[in-house]
């Protein structure tokens, strides 16, 4: 749990009011956060079902909610739908953590800045060398950035890359087309 669910919570969005099991309660193992989301925690117990990694993490839990959707942050998807949620290059940021247990789709910012304010897409036409692949094309459904939603469930690589397009940044449409064009028949 983190600042993100406090201000989806905040505006009224994550009530839990409609799930099967914990209804009206939030479940998780692992707090980060600010000290504002700390101290919701601490002010309102009634909210959450804390719980370990196993019950969190149990694919029989998750199926008993009718509705239930997973989003999870990546650093770079790939025309394919291949995820990169660990590294730049081979600068390791991070684990995988639970991501393949929760692998519904990807939520992503299209595009980032660096330090030099300058604008390079999260959405490339292919993972880099050496960067790992977190999670392969097989278990993405569908990525959503500030563009839209790709469902990429049963398309082929074409259709894929196409879907990645249209929820890329503008500025770099182009590019990852004439690069689908010449690369996917």
């Amino acid at each position: 749990i983190s600042d993100a669910f406090l201000m989806l919570y905040q505006a009224g969005k994550l009530t839990g009011r409609r799930k099967e099991i914990n209804t009206g309660l939030a479940a998780w193992n692992l707090a980060s956060g600010s000290a504002e989301l700390y101290q919701w925690l601490n002010d309102r117990p009634d909210l959450f079902y804390p719980a370990d990694v196993d019950y969190i993490h149990n694919p029989r839990n998750m199926e008993k909610l009718s509705n239930f959707i997973s989003i999870n942050g990546g650093v770079q998807l790939d025309l394919m739908g291949q995820e990169n949620a660990e590294s730049v290059g081979t600068r390791q940021l991070s684990g995988t953590g639970g991501q393949l247990d929760f692998l519904e789709g990807a939520c992503i910012n299209s595009a980032r800045k660096d330090k030099k304010g300058q604008l390079h897409s999260n959405i490339l036409a292919s993972i880099p060398a050496g960067s790992t692949i977190s999670a392969p094309r097989g278990l993405i459904q569908n990525v959503a950035t500030e563009y839209g939603v790709a469902h990429l469930t049963g398309l082929t690589l074409k259709e894929r890359a196409y879907a990645m397009i249209s929820v890329a940044h503008p500025a770099f449409r182009d590019e990852l087309k004439a690069y689908a064009d010449a690369t996917f028949k």
